[in-house]
């Protein structure tokens, strides 16, 4: 059993990671795996002081996580595309994930896998992800960092094209990221 904040020390952690238990998502991409119905995926967060993990929360199958880079970089855009009561739908359907996509994938057949996790990360929606899955998958490879101790990180530049920002559930073009180093 498993408590929101619940500690888990890095040896622990490192054993879940060798016997597949537990994936690294500090990357980012689309998440594969159960829905929050059916027991969702659970969020390990690395403590400030770097000994370990933290239980933060649990995410779903196709919620998008964004590393953090990306996350502080377009901090701002999430208004705009994050919108879970305006983009969800009734009648849920999975879909097929271009392979041009950055994929964390969570499915077991046995016990659940865990995600771990840096600090500051984003999650956008399942229901936002849909619509604007391009969109976000470039904005997480533009901005990636760097860890330079347990509580800090450095913003990497990998690209800076500008990204459109496009709604692929109503086929509306909703404007255009212009990007530059901050």
């Amino acid at each position: 059993m498993y408590f929101y904040d619940m500690f888990l020390p890095l040896s622990t952690m490192k054993d879940y990671v060798d016997k597949d238990r537990a994936i690294n998502g500090t990357k980012g991409g689309i998440i594969l795996g159960p829905s929050h119905d059916e027991g969702g995926i659970k969020i390990w967060q690395r403590t400030t002081e770097g000994d370990g993990y933290k239980l933060k929360g649990e995410i779903e199958g196709f919620e998008y996580i964004l590393n953090p880079g990306a996350s502080h970089c377009f901090r701002n855009i999430f208004s705009i595309i994050n919108k879970p009561d305006e983009h969800k739908y009734d009648n849920w359907e999975d879909y097929d994930i271009p392979n041009t996509i950055s994929i964390i994938d969570t499915r077991r057949t046995s016990e659940p896998k865990f995600i771990l996790l840096d600090f500051n990360f984003s999650i956008v929606n399942k229901y936002s992800t849909k619509c604007y899955l391009s969109t976000i998958d470039r904005m997480n490879y533009a901005r990636s960092y760097k860890v330079i101790d347990e509580k800090a990180f450095s913003i990497c530049y990998v690209d800076l094209s500008p990204i459109e920002i496009y709604n692929t559930c109503n086929n509306q073009f909703e404007g255009t990221i212009a990007r530059h180093e901050e």
